[in-house]
């Protein structure tokens, strides 16, 4: 009984895996979700998976080439280029068919001042919308909130996973989330439709997938050993130097 359990789990976390690493390989994406539901867990599952240098602005593995967000700028082309034939031809500046993966994006580019990102990358937005013809690649933000994150990027995405939260169970990780394809369902947080029997329930599905779009809940398993990104990234980043943090004793969080 155990084996067949075991094998029917193989089964099952082989599909999860083959369903999210074909999402991620042909859309860009926006996971969102609270803090402590997965979002980079699932991002550093995923590259795993692919198994290809990638890049992002964390380290997730040994795969991973960090880079400067600002190089994401078309050359420094704007729509105004486009519309005017006045395009400035520019040298690469990544590899071809490697993913780029920002964590927290709503933090480097905040929607709340779109203006001052409007002002200083004009040419991001473009080079958001044309990465997979210039680079045969995809982006992926991840956010705790869906609107956060600069709305020029994210009205472009085409696929949103809603993480909804992490367990541990021996030597895996567990991560649940919710799948969409349209972002008004997504910003809402829908939940899929019931699975129905009959020529009804046929006829509902239907009509919820016209109006909704895709749905659906999904687990992923993670074992512990995979695990290689810093969780506490922005740590190093703003403190001063890990002596100084040494100074201050832990303080045991009751949950």
């Amino acid at each position: 009984m155990c084996f067949n359990r075991k094998a029917k789990e193989k089964v099952r976390y082989s599909a999860e895996d083959a369903f999210i690493v074909d999402i991620f390989n042909n859309h860009k994406t926006e996971t969102f979700g609270f803090q402590g539901t997965g979002k980079d867990l699932l991002a550093s599952h995923v590259i795993r998976l692919i198994g290809r240098p990638h890049y992002g602005n964390i380290r997730y593995d040994d795969n991973t080439m960090l880079f400067d967000l600002k190089d994401l700028n078309a050359g420094g082309n704007t729509f105004i280029d486009l519309i005017n034939g006045t395009l400035n031809k520019f040298p690469r500046k990544f590899a071809e068919g490697c993913h780029k993966y920002i964590s927290d994006c709503g933090i480097y580019l905040p929607s709340q001042y779109h203006k001052e990102l409007e002002e200083l990358y004009p040419g991001m937005p473009v080079e958001f919308a044309l990465h997979r013809q210039l680079y045969d690649a995809q982006i992926h933000l991840n956010s705790q909130d869906i609107d956060r994150p600069w709305t020029k990027l994210t009205e472009q995405v085409d696929a949103f996973i809603n993480t909804l939260s992490v367990r541990r169970a021996g030597e895996y990780l567990y991560v649940r989330y919710v799948y969409y394809n349209k972002y008004d369902s997504a910003r809402r947080r829908l939940l899929p439709l019931p699975h129905t029997k009959g020529s009804g329930g046929e006829r509902d599905a239907a009509q919820f997938y016209a109006t909704y779009g895709d749905i659906s809940e999904h687990e992923i398993r993670v074992h512990i050993r995979d695990i290689e990104y810093d969780t506490r990234y922005f740590k190093n980043v703003f403190f001063l130097d890990e002596e100084e943090g040494r100074k201050y004793k832990p303080v045991r969080i009751h949950r």
